[in-house]
Formats: C-alpha cells, structure tokens, sequence
C-alpha cells in the first residue's frame, strides 16, 4: 500500500518538520523494537521549513488510551498591543474552540499474514507524520493530521496502518503569525490522541501487539521549523550579497 500524503488547500506554502523516537512496541516474548519517526506539518499560511530532533523511549506494548468522545470543546486565548509611550496593553480576546472531530481515511495492510504470526516479533517500526489545513470560511478550518506507521520485520512490510484525523476549528479573532502557530501546533495536538487511538484499534484488530506512539510535541516542532526557516532566509541573503559583491 502507498502512503498518501495530505495536502491542505489553503492558499500559503508548507511547514516541514521532522523527528526521531524510539520505539514503544513489542511481543510478550522479544525485545522492544526501534522505531523512527519524521514528522512534517503542511499548515496553510506558513511557509516552508524543515527541523530535525531526536529522542528515546522503550517499553512494552499495551492498548491505547480510550480518548474522549468529540464533542465541542473550546479555548480562550488573549493577544493584546500598546501603542508606543502607552503603559497599558490593550489585550482583544481570541476564540478557538473545536466544532467537529471525524476520520477523512483508514487503511491497513497486512501482506505477510498469515505467516508473519510464526515469526519472531522483533519489528522496526517507522512512523510517518504530516498535517494539513484548508479554510472553509471566514472562520472555520479544517485540519487533518495523516499518521502512517510502516512496521518491518527485516525488509518485509509486516503491516502499514494509516489514519487522516481530522477537525473543523472555529478561530475568530486570530490572524497572521498567531494564525499560523495555532494551525501548527494547538490544532493538530487536540488531533493527536484520536489519530493514536485509532492507529490502535487497527493493528490490534490485525492481532498484533499495540502501539504506545508518544505525544509528539507540536509547539517544538514549530519552533524548530521557524528557526530553520529563519536560518535559511539568512543564508540566501549572504549568498545574495557576496554575488553583488563579485
């Protein structure tokens, strides 16, 4: 089965990230597995950029957290400004709340079964994460979390599970870089542990051990790809300088 990569149709480029964890999964007999993980977020009013982070984590395998059910849920955040000479910030109130949690696709694939139930469990598992966000009206957006876990024993495909989470965000009073940093991190966070939950249900309906995927942290993976963003801009205007100068 192919990955499917979600693109958003906002109307602005894509965030990139990228990170690496260790694995939470194994048979009551083997040892925990390795696992790596990239992560790449498609907002759709930021523009490229790309960061890298590693980490660790073992343990044995057991079943999901049950999440909450999607009712509504909802935010207040406050963004102010003072005007120059002014003592006192004059602070405008800001409202996300969540309107509708909701699976967009589901796949799974298990192309070695039923033989792969014979083999040793001492699989590499490799999880593939993207977002995306589109607008749907002045105030409403959509974003969709695709986490696609690639599990291996040796160079054969023991199984690939794929979800696309989705959300419709109701955002008033939010704009620009606020904008943005909320699509890119509060968003797909709210998202996370229904996309894991789901990842879960299927592997162990395919009768293998369940995943323990660690919540990933979306404001380090922004931060880290504005900075790489910013690093980047500055290195094309060095370039640009010493080719005016030549």
């Amino acid at each position: 089965m192919a990955k499917r990569k979600t693109d958003d149709g906002a109307s602005a480029g894509d965030n990139g990230a990228a990170a690496k964890s260790g694995a939470q999964s194994s048979a009551p007999s083997s040892k925990s597995p390795g696992k790596s993980r990239t992560a790449k977020s498609g907002n759709g009013t930021a523009g490229p950029a790309s960061a890298t982070a590693t980490s660790g984590a073992t343990g044995a395998a057991a079943a999901g957290a049950a999440v909450a059910g999607a009712g509504a849920a909802s935010a207040t955040a406050t963004a102010g400004g003072a005007s120059a000479g002014s003592a006192a910030a004059n602070a405008e109130s800001a409202r996300l709340a969540l309107q509708r949690v909701y699976i967009k696709d589901l796949s799974f694939e298990s192309p070695l079964a039923p033989n792969v139930f014979r083999e040793e469990w001492k699989p590499t598992v490799n999880v593939d994460l993207r977002t995306g966000s589109a607008k749907i009206d002045d105030n409403n957006f959509e974003v969709v979390l695709t986490l696609t876990i690639t599990t291996k024993l040796g160079e054969q495909v023991a199984y690939i599970a794929e979800v696309q989470q989705a959300g419709i965000f109701l955002m008033q009073g939010l704009e620009g870089d606020a904008l943005r940093q909320v699509l890119a991190t509060m968003c797909p966070n709210t998202l996370f542990p229904y996309a894991r939950e789901a990842l879960d249900n299927l592997v162990t309906k395919g009768t293998f051990p369940a995943l323990m995927l660690a919540q990933v942290s979306f404001e380090a993976l922004y931060q880290q790809a504005m900075l790489k963003a910013r690093e980047q801009a500055a290195a094309g205007a060095g370039a640009q300088d010493d080719k005016k100068k030549d």
